[in-house]
């Protein structure tokens, strides 16, 4: 099979590679090497080259494909909690409670980071909590539940956002890091 050869054309690719010029290769792997599909000659990188690889689900060994492909796994049952602070102006922890109303999940998508996937999550106030959230409030995402609780404590805050892996912690278990796939 002869593919139309645009070449090592340089394409805009600001999402993956920071905007940088990239080469477009088309290419088959033989015998460990990269074969040119247009005119069989072996292409040869430099050594530690950045390269993206788009390939076949059947082209992968099964031992790696569960690596590579999109994988969905349960990692926590409707009903529990999650528990998050956010300091105030004083310098005093307001803790928060998400409470699960469905199923969560880890998402994973090729060899990149999971994420946390919960389509019903309500917002708690807790003791500490009461002067900020007098009532539940649903919320679309953990970024969105500590992003409106912190321009509530702390208004004039520099940011008002947080990595929810690290900051949010299952209430009598492991920050929320250690669930992911």
């Amino acid at each position: 099979m002869k593919l139309e050869r645009t070449g090592f054309e340089n394409v805009n690719q600001s999402d993956y590679f920071g905007g940088l010029p990239t080469a477009h290769i088309d290419a088959r792997i033989i015998d460990g090497k990269i074969i040119d599909i247009n005119d069989g000659a072996e292409i040869k990188l430099k050594d530690k080259a950045l390269v993206r690889i788009v390939a076949y689900k059947s082209d992968i060994p099964e031992e790696f494909q569960e690596r590579f492909f999109d994988q969905k796994q349960k990692v926590l049952d409707a009903g529990r909690r999650l528990a998050f602070s956010v300091l105030d102006k004083s310098n005093r922890y307001v803790e928060f409670l998400v409470e699960l109303h469905e199923e969560a999940y880890m998402n994973k998508e090729g060899n990149k980071p999971s994420k946390f996937s919960c389509s019903s999550m309500v917002l708690l106030p807790t003791v500490s909590s009461h002067e900020y959230l007098s009532e539940p409030m649903p919320v679309g995402t953990l970024n969105q539940a500590y992003t409106r609780m912190s321009v509530r404590v702390n208004p004039h805050a520099g940011s008002h956002t947080t990595n929810v892996y690290e900051h949010f912690h299952v209430v009598g278990g492991k920050r929320l890091k250690y669930y992911r796939i």
